[in-house]
């Protein structure tokens, strides 16, 4: 197939090709592509992942988007160990304006130590009911070894709740969300790499909108969809990308509306993209091999 050719085809024909590759044959500088068939099929597919499927071929690239959680991340990391007395967390806390720390043994994160852990040690210090800390229960426990604690070890919250650094920045947003954490240690291998904060992934809606314009042509259409961005008409106001244009199918209009949406630095998207085939509504016959591919 040519590098224009629907990708919505290549994915048709995965069912029936499975285990083998699909050569794709360009004329451009980066010559044969090959899709490999065991992959996830497309966004239907929960283990598929539009941000990460952007990134593959950037590489070094300086116009390279921010799309996983070791392009954001910081990489010089505050830390304590578990027996840090809890007056130098308070301490680091302090100094370097931050609301929580990674506890860190032989470089590997055994729990987080936070500002909420901290008053939860003043609150328990100060209770007037100490009675409380002895009822058999999961949370009086808990209390009573944070009224003890003197160290990072016993008062942290563990196991610490992690995310790795080739996880997409999306993902690390809704674990932060979910979770109601404000920063995530970054782990590869078992072993701390950086940290990302909330702040972090704001920093990627600061993208200038002729960047995205420009990832929307290179990274959207041409590298990652196969199109040809010339028969596009592209724009950008504050955040919000407009496309108009034709596409074979309708599967491909919903793809390239979906992959702008989840651009970090996108805030909107107004796409006017038109359709010669309604896939959608068209029968897929798995014998067809060539399906979606279309005659060149």
């Amino acid at each position: 197939m040519g590098p224009f050719d629907p990708w919505r085809g290549a994915v048709r024909c995965w069912p029936a090709a499975a285990g083998q590759a699909m050569l794709v044959v360009s004329s451009g500088q980066q010559g044969r592509r090959t899709i490999d068939t065991n992959r996830p099929a497309g966004p239907a597919d929960d283990r598929y992942e539009p941000e990460v499927a952007l990134d593959e071929a950037h590489g070094g690239d300086p116009m390279r988007s921010l799309r996983t959680v070791g392009d954001v991340m910081t990489t010089k990391v505050v830390q304590v160990s578990p027996d840090t007395p809890l007056t130098a967390v308070a301490g680091s806390l302090t100094e370097h304006r931050i609301g929580a720390l990674p506890v860190v043994e032989e470089g590997r994160v055994v729990g987080v130590i936070s500002e909420s852990d901290l008053l939860a040690k003043q609150a328990e210090t100060t209770d007037s009911d100490p009675q409380r800390l002895h009822l058999p229960t999961p949370r009086a426990r808990r209390a009573a070894a944070v009224r003890a604690a003197v160290t990072a070890g016993e008062a942290m919250s563990s196991p610490a709740i992690t995310i790795t650094s080739d996880r997409p920045i999306g993902a690390a947003a809704r674990l932060m969300l979910a979770r109601r954490l404000g920063r995530l240690p970054v782990v590869d291998a078992g072993r701390l790499v950086g940290i990302v904060s909330r702040a972090d992934l704001v920093r990627t809606f600061t993208r200038s909108d002729v960047d995205l314009v420009e990832l929307v042509r290179r990274h959207i259409l041409l590298e990652t969809m196969w199109l040809d961005p010339a028969t596009f008409e592209i724009s950008a106001h504050d955040g919000v990308v407009s496309i108009e244009g034709a596409v074979e199918t309708r599967t491909t209009a919903v793809i390239v509306e979906e992959l702008i949406a989840r651009t970090p630095g996108v805030v909107g998207v107004n796409a006017d993209l038109r359709w010669a085939v309604d896939d959608r509504e068209t029968p897929h016959d798995p014998t067809n091999l060539m399906a979606g591919f279309g005659a060149h």
